[in-house]
């Protein structure tokens, strides 16, 4: 049992609706963030309008211990509080990066 807690990726809210709140990521799991509950598993509320319904996936690749993040919106997703993510791209972070999503009030670091 506790060989299959450390398989799994884990996402820390810093900032916005999500502070302080945990969300495990599966190795088979991809989270979507986004203000729409028909396309997020994590919702950010209509308050954060530089959210996009479907913002961006996070998944976890625990046999190399990083992350995929892909970015669906027009707007931005930070890494690390100097790489902006285009739409439709993605990219490839380790453990402890952080990302913005939208705008500085919505961070979450990739533990």
């Amino acid at each position: 049992m506790g060989l299959a807690c450390c398989n799994n990726g884990m996402i820390y809210g810093l900032s916005g609706a999500y502070k302080n709140t945990l969300f495990k990521v599966a190795p088979v799991e991809t989270l979507i963030i986004g203000r729409d509950p028909a396309f997020s598993n994590i919702v950010i509320g209509p308050e954060s309008r530089r959210v996009s319904r479907r913002h961006c996936s996070v998944k976890y690749d625990s046999r190399n211990k990083i992350y995929e993040i892909i970015n669906y919106s027009n707007n931005y997703v930070i890494i690390n509080n100097s790489t902006c993510l285009p739409k439709n791209q993605r990219v490839n972070v380790h453990k402890g990066s952080v990302i913005e999503i939208g705008d500085s009030c919505n961070s979450f670091n990739l533990l």
